[in-house]
């Protein structure tokens, strides 16, 4: 079963130019869309918390999953290695038609793959080292000592003076 995923983050945003734009993959390479899959919801939202969730766990080896790009299946890295993960384990075969990705069982696709998830571990890396950064700045602004207020002295020519 080939199967055209759609998904657009808001209700006032269309999936008819995707859809033509897989429409015209597919009849480039003589396949032919069965069903149709669309979804309004953020790209941020768990693949398990929207329709691609279910769609993912009810194909079978040999189907085909067809986006016009692999920000359609989410905003982060990581998961969209994931949810590549899950095709490639399942046999399911992925095509996007902007980037002319083809996911499947070749050698070049597990190479693609490969390099995907070692920049998604860069990306969680990095996420977490700024994480880090962050928590010590804020540890350091909190034990920095405060200057008096305005209400027991004042500054004047760099020395404080007790009211």
């Amino acid at each position: 079963m080939t199967i055209g995923y759609l998904r657009v983050s808001t209700g006032k945003q269309h999936p008819a130019n995707q859809q033509d734009e897989i429409r015209r993959f597919a009849q480039s390479r003589g396949m032919t869309i069965d069903r149709w899959v669309t979804e309004v919801a953020s790209g941020k939202k768990k693949e398990s918390d929207r329709r691609l969730g279910t769609l993912l766990r009810r194909m079978k080896r040999g189907d085909t999953l067809v986006m016009t790009e692999v920000s359609r299946l989410s905003r982060t890295l990581t998961e969209i290695m994931s949810i590549m993960g899950t095709c490639l384990r399942k046999g399911i075969r992925l095509y996007t038609t902007k980037e002319k990705y083809s996911f499947d069982d070749s050698i070049n696709s597990k190479v693609l793959c490969f390099a995907f998830g070692l920049v998604a571990e860069i990306e969680h890396s990095l996420i977490n080292r700024r994480l880090i950064e962050a928590h010590a700045r804020e540890e350091a602004l909190r034990n920095m000592p405060r200057l008096p207020s305005a209400e027991y002295g004042a500054i004047e020519n760099g020395t404080f003076t007790v009211r």
